[in-house]
């Protein structure tokens, strides 16, 4: 049984416990109303059987006394009046009791004067109580009738005195059966087919009820398995991978999402340019190094797209021959599905995918492009902000190098140039003075003076950045390194991915910006390396990685504590030069980390991105 069960669905289940519940509901009810019926029939035939013969009998018993048998001249009136009444066949029997069990009258006259136990119903019946069964005649007085009749119908009826109203005896008559079982098959037949009408009536609208909620519920279910559908082809439309991507190649990503999602063969996405033109940023399903015509905006197709909030359809162009332009001829294209691309209130260009055949989109795929397209501008205009402010801050940084090298400059021909000549006068102004006593004031004045000179010589030189247009990564790590190494008479290790930085194109051709960065933090690294672990062991790590270059420059040193980092600007107190590092990875886009503790190194790490800062 329960493995029948685990087989059905959850309707198919229901439906069989509730024909069970409403089959055994349905017996109990009818047996009850047909137990209810047939005492009902019976009541109410013995009631009527019993007033008839008391209508007939009770006035020749009037003289009926306790203990003595019925005159004779009664007895003779009942007789003829029995032989009336059992010539119908409604009465075949009829016994008048004595209040002590004594038969006083009996159609049958061997029982007359014979005296029996009273039995419940002759009791209930001398009590004042009407009463009758059908019975099997199986009492000792019934010896006669069980020779004729296998069953008949029993009634006991109290008999009154007309005069006080006291009960004299009681008359016992027997009555066939053919009538009342024809009556009761009858009830009994109405009974049942009521049940099962009334079951059947009840199942069908279970079932019906059922059967309409299991079709919502389907419905729903179909509804929401396609919504899961939507949500997945969305989710691989616009999962995390595109957040990586530039504004130059996330609308061809995109696209090729969208247009496999959909399942069409072309598809395009256009930006408007400074002009207010839909210039092609992405395109699918076109030959390769075929040149398309522009979209014409604000007429066709691409007015009609732009015109509306949501997705529109064209799914026959050539039925709407004022829709057609050049784009959409060149292309071949006989329908299509668009949505404008809007973010934040601006509108900043479309989307669309097409088929060479006539086609209707679906109410779903009209969706999926509307929310393709919510989310493209989103990452559009958000990688366009952020490749600007990154440009911007490219930008920032080559005219902060170029504002150091003008300081550079100006110090060296400047400041430099006025302690020089005030050290080429100091000794004659010494020799002049021809005062012995100041002779030590001039030495100290003189000591002071080649010290600034050699401290602005050597800011100027820092400050000045030497020229890394045409260097490589490995180049411009290389001189950063040497540089270093001349300056403190040092020695770094340089370890760098040369084959791979020298000579892939995607490494070889990186924007300035990447170069100063790259050669400013390692300059700092070993110059705070230097001052705060002169003797360490010092090295430099450069690995290209996907789109990004890493960096480490790492030392044997002491280290220090990290716990020591100052507030927000996590660096050690004091150190201004790792605080510049940090700032300008980041204004590139990349992270800058600093590991170190006590009597453990030092490393500094820059990952730094190398795509996005193309002018």
């Amino acid at each position: 049984m329960v493995g029948l069960l685990s087989r059905l669905s959850l309707v198919q289940r229901f439906l069989l416990l509730s024909l069970i519940i409403l089959i055994s509901a349905g017996v109990t009810v009818g047996w009850w109303m047909n137990k209810e019926i047939t005492e009902g029939i019976l009541h109410r035939t013995s009631v009527v059987s019993s007033l008839y013969v008391d209508a007939i009998v009770e006035p020749h018993l009037q003289g009926l006394k306790a203990g003595n048998p019925l005159p004779e001249e009664q007895a003779e009136r009942l007789n003829a009046l029995m032989q009336d009444i059992a010539s119908g066949d409604y009465i075949v029997l009829l016994k008048i009791w004595a209040p002590d069990g004594t038969v006083v009258y009996s159609t049958l006259p061997e029982l007359i004067g014979q005296r029996f136990p009273l039995k419940p119903e002759l009791a209930r019946s001398l009590a004042g109580e009407v009463t009758s069964d059908i019975t099997d005649l199986s009492d000792e007085e019934n010896i006669v009738e069980r020779a004729r009749y296998t069953e008949l119908l029993e009634t006991y009826a109290p008999l009154y005195d007309r005069r006080t109203g006291a009960i004299i005896g009681a008359s016992e008559f027997y009555q066939t059966t053919d009538e009342l079982r024809a009556q009761l098959a009858a009830a009994q037949r109405r009974t049942w087919l009521a049940v099962v009408l009334g079951v059947a009536v009840i199942f069908g609208s279970l079932a019906s009820l059922v059967k309409t909620a299991s079709d919502t519920i389907r419905s729903q279910q179909a509804r929401l398995w396609q919504t899961v559908e939507e949500l997945r082809a969305l989710q691989s439309i616009t999962d995390s991978a595109l957040s990586t991507l530039s504004a130059r190649d996330l609308p061809g990503a995109l696209l090729d999402r969208v247009c496999e999602a959909i399942g069409t063969e072309a598809g395009a996405l256009l930006l408007f340019d400074e002009q207010g033109a839909l210039v092609t940023q992405a395109v699918r399903g076109a030959p390769s190094g075929e040149a398309l015509p522009p979209v014409s905006y604000p007429g066709g197709w691409s007015g009609l797209i732009l015109s509306n909030e949501g997705a529109t359809q064209v799914p026959d162009l050539d039925s709407v021959p004022e829709l057609a332009d050049d784009h959409s001829r060149a292309r071949g294209l006989r329908s299509i599905l668009g949505a404008p691309l809007r973010a934040r209130g601006e509108v900043l260009g479309l989307a669309y995918v097409g088929t060479r055949t006539p086609r209707s989109y679906r109410p779903q795929e009209m969706r999926l492009l509307e929310v393709l397209c919510e989310r493209a501008a989103l990452f559009i205009q958000n990688r366009l902000l952020d490749e600007r402010v990154r440009k911007a801050a490219a930008r920032t940084t080559e005219i902060n190098e170029k504002m150091l090298r003008r300081i550079g400059h100006d110090l060296h021909d400047g400041p430099a140039q006025d302690l020089a000549l005030a050290l080429l006068r100091i000794d004659a102004l010494r020799d002049a003075s021809g005062d012995p006593d100041s002779a030590d004031d001039f030495v100290i004045v003189k000591s002071a003076l080649e010290s600034s000179l050699r401290e602005i010589r050597a800011i100027s030189a820092g400050l000045r950045l030497p020229e890394l247009q045409t260097l490589t990564l490995v180049e411009v790590a290389t001189k950063a390194v040497r540089d270093h190494e001349r300056k403190t008479g040092t020695e770094v290790v340089l370890e760098a991915e040369a084959d791979r930085l020298a000579h892939d194109p995607a490494y070889r051709s990186v924007s300035l910006p990447i170069k100063i960065t790259l050669y400013r933090v390692i300059q700092e690294a070993l110059n705070n390396s230097y001052r705060h672990a002169p003797g360490a062991a010092r090295r430099v790590r450069l690995w290209p990685e996907g789109d990004f270059v890493n960096l480490e420059v790492s030392d044997d040193g002491p280290g220090f504590d990290l716990a020591r980092l100052d507030g927000d600007s996590h660096l050690p107190s004091g150190h201004l030069g790792m605080a510049g590092m940090r700032e300008r990875v980041k204004l590139l886009g990349g992270s800058f980390q600093v590991i170190s503790s006590a009597q453990s190194g030092t490393q500094v790490r820059a990952r730094i991105p190398l795509k996005g800062w193309e002018e």
